[in-house]
Formats: structure tokens, sequence, C-alpha cells
């Protein structure tokens, strides 16, 4: 079912919540609703109520860590769901995350010297570097902040509604 961007009360998106969760904070007057989903309404025994698509805060809310999880999925979001040496589209499923400097060598396993890459080039690729596999990269990776994550992630589930809120990130 749908999502419901939950801003900060600054403005500043803080993340994806359920539509149930965002309906529960609406009951309890935990936030303010910035814009309704089309068409889209939850009904209930007694009352219709209209789907919110971004709620924001009444209180301000102090995230714990600004540091954004190096995982795969995370990986995938940053560089944009493609392979970073030959550019094929990859899912979750179909895709491995490659060290620049293999570990063996002493490759950190950091923001900084990991990408998405396609089965067929991490094994390729092996614990090579990249001189020695003659292989190149399509972008630099760098560490994102949770705001691009977050953004990249609503692009690419389609929720396109919510990229005016991302502006300022």
């Amino acid at each position: 079912m749908k999502k419901v961007l939950l801003l900060n009360k600054n403005g500043e998106p803080l993340g994806m919540i359920p539509w149930t969760r965002a309906l529960s904070l609406v009951f309890r007057d935990k936030v303010q609703v910035f814009e309704y989903y089309e068409g889209v309404a939850i009904r209930s025994a007694r009352e219709v109520h209209a789907l919110p698509s971004v709620v924001l805060l009444k209180h301000t809310f102090v995230p714990y860590g600004k540091r954004v999880g190096l995982n795969k999925r995370n990986v995938l979001v940053r560089d944009g769901f493609e392979c970073q040496y030959c550019g094929k589209e990859l899912s979750e499923s179909s895709a491995t995350v490659d060290h620049i400097i293999p570990s063996c060598n002493d490759g950190p396993h950091a923001w900084e010297n990991v990408v998405a890459a396609c089965k067929r080039c991490n094994n390729s690729k092996a614990s090579k570097s990249l001189d020695q596999a003659n292989m190149k990269l399509r972008s630099r990776p760098f560490r994102p902040s949770k705001a691009l994550l977050l953004r990249q992630r609503a692009a690419k589930l389609g929720y396109n509604q919510w990229m005016p809120y991302f502006a300022h990130t």
C-alpha cells in the first residue's frame, strides 16, 4: 500500500512511513497533513478519511545519529540500481556489492570503497584492482546523506509528488 512522507517541524524529510502509522499520528494530533493522495480514501465502519501523502510533525524531532548505514540496499539506492562498471540495471536479487580495493588487499569496508555491481562484473574483477581488471567506474563512490537516499528511494518507487520537499536537501 501507499507510503507517507514524514517531515520534521522544520520541513526536513525524515522518512517514509506506512499509511496506517500516518493516520494514527493524524488522529492523535501529532502531525499536520500537508498533502493528500487524490482519489484515495480509507473507509471505516462509520467514516471515510482522505489518505495523507505528506505529513509534518508538530514538534521537532532530533534524529539519533546522522550516519547512513552501509548495506546492500543503501549502496544500490546511492548508485541508482545500476552496475557501476557496465551500467546494467540491477535489482536487489541480481546485485552484488564490490570492494574497489578488495578486502583481501586491505581495502576498507567504507562508502568510498564499495559500489553496486552485477554478478558478471564482480566475478570478472574478482580480487583484482581496477587497473589489473582493466575496468573503470562509471561514477566515484561517496558517503550519501539520509536525505539523498530518501529522495532517490522515493523517486525509484514513483513518489514524484514528493520531490519539492527534497529541494533544500
